[in-house]
């Protein structure tokens, strides 16, 4: 069975042009849609982040991480906004949410009681 199509509209100088992108099941917000279409923008992100020491930070890691901040900032499905969210991640950001990750997978007791 195919995928569920996605209608949208894309406005352009010449008017607005209906587009039809087919939706990842697993991604319920469409933002999986748009990857292709900024694949380029991913990718100048990836290197900024291999240049800056994170160098086995791979393309699907990066936009799972940028769907996590979309979804929890609510970024409307526009791709100028997309892109703007993606442009604005920083190597900062995403070593926070490794660390609180790694914080919450943590057993900070042992034998009953904190290791702090």
């Amino acid at each position: 069975m195919p995928a569920p199509k996605a209608i949208m509209k894309l406005e352009t100088g010449m008017g607005v042009m209906p587009l039809t992108e087919p939706l990842e099941e697993k991604d319920e917000h469409g933002y999986d849609q748009w990857r292709e279409k900024i694949e380029p923008f991913l990718i100048s992100k990836l290197e900024e982040f291999h240049l800056l020491g994170l160098e086995r930070l791979t393309a699907d890691e990066l936009w799972a991480f940028a769907k996590e901040i979309m979804q929890k900032n609510k970024v409307e499905m526009k791709c100028h906004r997309i892109v703007g969210q993606l442009m604005r991640l920083s190597v900062n950001d995403y070593m926070n949410k490794l660390r609180v990750e790694m914080f919450k997978d943590m057993d900070i007791f042992k034998d009953g009681e904190p290791l702090f």
